[in-house]
């Protein structure tokens, strides 16, 4: 999408929904114990119906996908002429075209980028959205699910996780350790004996996690590292 955007000289710009999950209401009863703090003023040990969809619940990303997806379709309904078109490969990317105008809105929880060759197209979206939800525009692409970006003069990007590296290079304390060419060593290896059959969770969780975050930079800015 944004390599798209950049090719035909079309604005990228980023918009938060706040507490987004929170807009969505549940699809199916959900109950729960008070949480800690909220007392029963009747001390009978009452449990509490769910109404929205909390933060940590299994279904709230479906329910706010669900949700989010009928504002998409309120919108082209609203607006009139317009074409919506559901991106199949992903469906939480959706493509609006009218006459020559065009706006492609990919949201991730909270988190939307748009791509659009006319501002007051995506601003008509905005006002539609802030009709439910609070929404804050972020303005012109920098920053976005952990890359930043840089405009050069020609209208190009260049994309970084050089932030997202230092932070996860402190989170498991590597900040010392000495760089290592790529590709890896065609000679190395792991024997057998080098294998803890019973490793310590927290050193495999440890371990998990750090090789995540590699993982993550290595999807989005540094594709050697896979070696």
């Amino acid at each position: 999408m944004i390599a798209i955007a950049v090719c035909n000289g079309w604005d990228l710009d980023t918009t938060d929904v706040s507490t987004s999950y929170l807009n969505a209401p549940m699809d199916k009863p959900v109950w729960m114990h008070p949480p800690r703090g909220v007392k029963d003023p009747l001390d009978r040990g009452r449990i509490m119906c769910v109404l929205s969809s909390l933060y940590g619940l299994k279904v709230s990303a479906k329910n706010w996908h669900w949700t989010f997806t009928i504002k998409i379709k309120a919108f082209a309904n609203h607006l009139g002429g317009v074409t919506l078109e559901i991106v199949t490969s992903d469906e939480c990317m959706f493509k609006f075209e009218r006459g020559g105008d065009v706006l492609v809105i990919l949201i991730v929880v909270d988190d939307i980028l748009s791509a659009t060759n006319n501002q007051s197209f995506r601003q008509e979206f905005l006002a539609f959205l802030r009709q439910d939800f609070i929404v804050t525009d972020d303005g012109k692409l920098t920053f976005f699910l952990g890359v930043g970006y840089d405009w050069l003069e020609d209208g190009s990007l260049v994309a970084s996780q050089t932030a997202y590296i230092d932070q996860f290079t402190k989170r498991f304390k590597l900040e010392t350790s000495k760089p290592s060419s790529i590709p890896m060593e065609s000679n190395f290896s792991v024997d057998e004996s080098d294998l803890d059959a019973n490793p310590d969770p927290k050193h495999l969780a440890w371990y998990q996690a750090a090789v995540g975050c590699c993982m993550y930079a290595m999807i989005w800015t540094k594709p050697e590292s896979c070696y």
